[in-house]
């Protein structure tokens, strides 16, 4: 019996690329990295003489990682098709039942990492400085509640027992590849494709603080049929982008022909007695 081909990310290069390494201990590990050539560090001058972040003011963990959404949507992305070339390979080329069903398993766990992301990416104030209530000059008169994130991330659905999932549904239509201006980006414009996605959604900033301002997103049954419909659009929205996103992940992964042309060999050797 042959040993099976190894996962991609075993075959893949150790070199990495850190940047802006902080702290004394990120420091260090970078420096010994460097040292045994596996690491390229882009940094600046002096990174151990950053600041760090100020704890009583981070409770949230809103201080930390910031802006790197659509990074992680399309790694995952990446990640996603890789899973796809995989299963499509096993499936293709004689893998045994236990390889295709880890293979599976693999892109099911992507999928559930990418719902995250993606539906983070359709809530407004994940795309804002005033994500927890108005900051800075307020000329509106916008909230400044600092539980206004909580609220539309939850609260309000819970006070309204739950948003209308089958009537969102319905609103749904196939999954279709991405779109960018009009046409399907190429596998290396999903960056661009998920940026222009999170960049309309930045727009319903100041629309979602006008309905609160007008107390169509209080959870009073009278009065928030406006908020709901709002929301759920959010809802429906990010749910449209992440089967779009998986789709496309399906149709754009290339061919392993390294794991085709070992699973054929394994095929054509035969069995240890």
């Amino acid at each position: 019996m042959t040993t099976p081909p190894p996962p991609p990310s075993q075959r893949a290069s150790r070199r990495i690329l850190i940047v802006g390494a902080t702290g004394r201990l990120g420091v260090r590990i970078a420096r010994a990295l460097r040292a045994r050539g596996d690491v390229v560090v882009l940094s600046a001058r002096d990174p151990i003489k950053f600041a760090g972040l100020a704890n009583a003011r981070n409770d949230d963990h809103t201080r930390e990682l910031v802006g790197l959404l659509p990074w992680a949507i399309t790694e995952n992305y990446g990640k996603l098709k890789s899973g796809f070339s995989y299963l499509k390979a096993f499936e293709e080329a004689g893998g045994t039942p236990e390889e295709i069903a880890n293979a599976q398993q693999n892109i099911i766990y992507i999928m559930g990492v990418m719902g995250h992301y993606v539906g983070d990416a359709a809530q407004p104030l994940h795309t804002t400085i005033h994500h927890h209530g108005w900051v800075g000059n307020n000329p509106h008169q916008y909230s400044t509640n600092k539980s206004f994130h909580s609220w539309i991330d939850g609260g309000f659905f819970r006070k309204m027992h739950g948003a209308n999932i089958t009537e969102m549904q319905g609103k749904l239509r196939p999954a279709h590849l991405v779109a960018l201006n009009d046409h399907p980006p190429r596998s290396e414009e999903m960056f661009p494709a998920v940026m222009a996605f999170i960049l309309d959604q930045h727009k319903l900033v100041e629309p979602l603080y006008q309905l609160e301002k007008e107390h169509k997103l209080s959870g009073e049954a009278g009065n928030s049929a406006d908020g709901r419909a709002f929301l759920e659009g959010q809802l429906a929205k990010a749910g449209q982008m992440l089967g779009d996103i998986w789709f496309s992940a399906w149709q754009q992964a290339p061919a392993d022909s390294y794991l085709l042309e070992q699973l054929m060999k394994r095929k054509h050797t035969p069995a240890a007695k």
